[in-house]
């Protein structure tokens, strides 16, 4: 549980930003548009599926937070981070961002169940 709570606290812009680019305009588009595009919710699947594969790759991902992490480590623990506790906040930032991309894809699936059923 804890887990889930610091994977959820490190990527809540990245969470909210794809709900806001997915789930809303999809929501949008089905309570205002009901049957003109029956199968748009595999749109938006692929939107965020190409949003994963362009804007968050690991690689760059990782160089990226090479150099924020320690900064932030060292802010919040009010020392120098180890090593190891760089390469754990690293990895569960990543893991985070896999998380995201799931809860938004559920979230895409839940909103086109509630709009078809009414």
């Amino acid at each position: 549980m804890k887990t889930l709570i610091l994977y959820l606290k490190l990527n809540s812009i990245t969470l909210l930003g794809l709900v806001a680019v997915t789930a809303f305009p999809l929501a949008f588009i089905l309570s205002n548009f009901p049957n003109q595009f029956p199968d748009i919710q595999y749109l938006f699947f692929a939107v965020l599926f190409i949003i994963k594969i362009i804007l968050f790759r690991e690689k760059e991902t990782k160089k990226v937070l090479q150099s924020k992490v320690p900064q932030d480590l060292r802010k919040e623990l009010k020392r120098v981070p180890s090593h190891k506790e760089i390469h754990q906040r690293i990895t569960a930032t990543i893991n985070g961002k896999d998380l995201t991309f799931i809860l938004v894809a559920i979230t895409i699936l839940i909103t086109t169940l509630i709009f078809k059923t009414l």
